[in-house]
């Protein structure tokens, strides 16, 4: 069983993340969180396999590259995957160079890579959406 926490800003994105991960009995959701401060006290209280993190969170001080270098020196066996609306082609490196494997844009209907990108990341490979792979890959948007 792949256990997974969301953090996302928005109460749609985190119900359809539960909804696409409930249909997968190897995923569990066993936590979400609606600010990127709680990142590191859900990761400490449910000892998730697989962390979805979104980036931009309104009215928050909170540096998501800061925080995924902090949580895999704090807990080297989580694996992150990026789901955001952000894919500037910088961002996307300093988050890749800090750690997180797998990313996943929102407008490429997140939902549809949702539970591959998981079970990608949890194996220790990367992941990215189609259009994150055609920045990564040089291609542009």
């Amino acid at each position: 069983m792949i256990r997974v926490i969301a953090i996302d800003d928005h109460e749609l994105i985190l119900s359809a993340i539960s909804d696409e991960l409930s249909k997968h009995p190897d995923i569990e959701l066993v936590g979400t969180a609606d600010h990127g401060l709680k990142l590191h006290n859900l990761v400490r209280e449910k000892l998730p396999d697989v962390v979805i993190l979104d980036l931009s969170m309104p009215g928050e001080v909170f540096d998501p590259i800061t925080a995924v270098k902090t949580l895999l020196q704090e807990h080297p066996e989580v694996r992150v995957l990026i789901l955001t609306g952000n894919i500037e082609p910088a961002y996307i490196q300093h988050l890749v160079n800090a750690g997180a494997l797998g990313y996943l844009y929102k407008g490429d209907n997140f939902a549809q890579f949702l539970s591959q990108a998981v079970r990608t990341v949890y194996n220790g490979e990367r992941f990215y959406s189609p259009t994150v792979m055609n920045i990564v890959l040089g291609k542009g948007q």
